[in-house]
């Protein structure tokens, strides 16, 4: 079903879609996609993380995010971004194979936005 994806976010142009496909596989080859979920992440990392929790009522994987500012903010002055970057990789690919062992093909995703206001929208940095 992945080139499927691909044909639909191309408008149907099968070369369009052809070589978004070999991008996106050289795109996770170089960002070694397949080897994120057994990389060890820092606990204050883990500890903020979201999660999938159970599922909606037509039987999708929940995902919930609450972003902070604050607390992002803080990592970023002890943790490299890149170690950020690579556990929100590991975290899609769970949810990926969350989704191929349910037998489902999306997940429900909650941003809860509480904790921000419109100063993250209009603050340059």
């Amino acid at each position: 079903d992945l080139i499927y994806r691909f044909l639909i976010a191309q408008r149907w142009h099968p070369q369009k879609a052809a070589d978004a496909l070999r991008e996106y596989i050289e795109w996770r080859e170089e960002m070694r996609l397949n080897e994120v979920l057994w990389e060890d992440f820092p606990p204050e990392v883990d500890a903020i993380a979201p999660r999938f929790h159970g599922t909606d009522r037509f039987g999708f994987p929940v995902f919930y995010d609450r972003p902070s500012p604050a607390t992002v903010g803080k990592l970023l002055a002890t943790v490299p971004r890149e170690t950020l970057l690579r556990a929100h990789f590991a975290m899609m690919e769970q949810g990926r194979r969350l989704c191929k062992a349910m037998g489902r093909d999306r997940v429900t995703s909650v941003l809860d936005l509480a904790l921000l206001n419109m100063s993250i929208v209009t603050n340059p940095s």
